[in-house]
């Protein structure tokens, strides 16, 4: 989360008829527990495959400070892509482009539905928070596994 004090954790399990199952929780760095929100709880019942993120636990900051937060890490990305589309053997690029497609369409189905989970006058902070932690996650991906 933007404060670091919850990590979102993906438990996945299967079964012998190769049926996979996951869902979301979130361990409290703080508290040193598992937790689970209404968020969590809504996410691991849908089959959305928009991007999750962490909901921090400190009050998020103003609009201002988070539209220059995401200014920032945008151009950071633009410049991870840039780099990365450089340095792709050719017959790859075209995998690189699709891949960072579906990651936008993504990004923006998991804000649609995280900002749906608030009250109207927290909406925008909240799509801007989860919109820079996605990014900034984007932009910690090691360059061979931007394609997939």
């Amino acid at each position: 989360s933007l404060d670091s004090n919850r990590l979102l954790v993906q438990l996945r399990g299967g079964d012998r008829h190769k049926t996979l199952h996951a869902c979301y929780v979130y361990f409290n760095t703080r508290t040193r527990t598992f937790e689970m929100t209404d968020y969590l709880r809504k996410l691991n019942k849908t089959k959305s495959s928009g991007l999750a993120c962490a909901e921090p636990t400190d009050p998020i900051p103003s609009e201002a400070d988070l539209k220059t937060r995401l200014d920032t890490l945008d151009r950071q990305l633009n410049k991870k892509y840039a780099d990365v589309i450089a340095q792709s053997e050719k017959d790859r690029v075209s995998l690189v482009r699709e891949a960072q497609r579906n990651w936008i369409k993504h990004r923006d189905e998991g804000a649609r539905f995280y900002v749906s989970l608030f009250p109207e006058a927290e909406k925008e902070r909240r799509r801007l928070q989860l919109l820079g932690d996605v990014t900034a996650a984007r932009i910690e991906v090691p360059p061979e596994q931007w394609e997939l």
